[in-house]
């Protein structure tokens, strides 16, 4: 099993984080400042950690072929605006040389966009311009709206590092129920599947969230090589 084990905030958080397997089970100790991003009341300050993994065999596999990597992405609540809603400030932290070249372009630069919610939906918009940059958030989703509202139709499951609703180069939804991450239960998400660019090679992703919880996973993947990177919200 490829798996690296990573320093947080603490030696014993750290001796936790390393009896993790690709299973996210692992009882994790809270770092000393949790104000997780909220969606339904966002507000300054709020702030959300992500652990990075990789995976293989997207469309072909049973999910199980992911490992986690010792490299975080910090999503945190900076400012206000009237008209756009809450200003994200994206930070990527990494150890070493970063695993994949699509995080090593850019892997300092800090990322800023707002998200606003209204009538229960969540947009991303710009800071100027027309375009925001995000390694979430990528090029071919800007103009990406989510609903907010929970979603009734279809219930999925996570299978490791995907899901198990039948692949389809289109827009997926669905919801998931009792999900465990890092020890913490979710009794339900919003499950959302953006595999509308695989149609023509593109990318597809996948967003798990709640309205309160925030953004539980992100995962990005190729078309080409199905294989991909996430991020899973730490405790």
């Amino acid at each position: 099993m490829n798996i690296k084990y990573f320093f947080l905030t603490s030696v014993l958080f750290t001796l936790l984080m390393g009896s993790c397997k690709k299973d996210p089970c692992c009882k994790l100790i809270p770092g000393p400042s949790l104000n997780y991003i909220d969606l339904n009341n966002l507000s300054i300050g709020q702030k959300s950690k992500y652990l990075l993994l990789w995976g293989e065999e997207y469309r072909v596999g049973d999910g199980s072929n992911y490992f986690y990597l010792d490299d975080t992405l910090i999503l945190e609540v900076v400012a206000k605006d009237p008209q756009k809603g809450f200003m994200i400030e994206e930070r990527f932290h990494y150890l070493g040389d970063v695993y994949t070249s699509w995080l090593e372009d850019e892997k300092d630069d800090v990322f800023q966009y707002f998200l606003k919610v209204s009538q229960d939906t969540l947009s991303i918009l710009p800071v100027t311009g027309s375009f925001y940059k995000s390694r979430i958030f990528k090029s071919e989703y800007n103009g990406l709206k989510l609903p907010l509202a929970p979603i009734d139709q279809p219930e999925a499951q996570i299978l490791g590092w995907f899901t198990n609703l039948s692949y389809c180069a289109c827009n997926t939804k669905g919801f998931v129920k009792n999900y465990t991450q890092f020890g913490r239960i979710f009794p339900k998400l919003n499950l959302v599947v953006n595999n509308w660019p695989m149609a023509s090679d593109g990318p597809g992703a996948t967003f798990l969230y709640g309205p309160s919880e925030g953004f539980v996973r992100f995962s990005y993947y190729s078309a080409w090589t199905g294989s991909g990177y996430g991020f899973d919200l730490l405790p």
